[in-house]
């Protein structure tokens, strides 16, 4: 299409026509401008907020006063030994004594000390008994000094009419020099 061409239109076809174009000029800077400038801002702000966020957060953390020293820990809640062997020692007995206590079968414990330097001892072990005795045994361990955890632990149906349950995994404790 020619200028004359045009021309040869009514003047409010012409107007019209020019109108459109103007439109369709304006989408175009819209989608290929002005879209992706607006995205591209609003992207900048999140960031720029969260910069400012995280800088707050870090001055609090900064002004906050320095933690006081942790204090020991209680002497009844670990074993109180010289050595890792001794204390491996009393962990196995205290353990063997709390679940023959309960009425529970030892059927097997291989009491170990951590890795070298740890202050955690472990026994792998399996009893056996009701499974209310278990349960007692389980409830009494975790509650009394020194502290017992269970890890990696299972109970399995030994004799479902009788209720008998083997109760098998590491039993965890701490040790301490006195």
């Amino acid at each position: 299409m020619s200028v004359a061409s045009i021309n040869q239109f009514s003047p409010v076809t012409r107007k019209t026509l020019a109108v459109g174009l103007l439109v369709l000029s304006l989408l175009l800077i819209w989608n290929v401008i002005l879209s992706p400038l607006f995205a591209s801002i609003g992207a900048s702000l999140t960031e720029l907020d969260d910069a400012r966020f995280q800088r707050e957060r870090l001055e609090r953390l900064e002004a906050r006063p320095a933690p006081v020293a942790a204090e020991v820990l209680p002497a009844e809640i670990v074993f109180r030994v010289d050595d890792p062997e001794t204390a491996v020692s009393q962990f196995d007995g205290y353990f063997a004594n709390l679940a023959s206590g309960a009425g529970l079968q030892i059927l097997s414990t291989e009491p170990r000390v951590g890795k070298t330097g740890s202050k955690l001892l472990q026994i792998d072990f399996a009893v056996q008994g009701r499974e209310e005795k278990v349960m007692r045994f389980i409830n009494l361990a975790e509650k009394t000094m020194p502290i017992i955890r269970f890890k990696d632990w299972t109970i399995q149906a030994v004799d479902p009419a009788s209720g008998e349950v083997q109760f098998s995994g590491q039993a965890l404790a701490g040790w301490a020099k006195p």
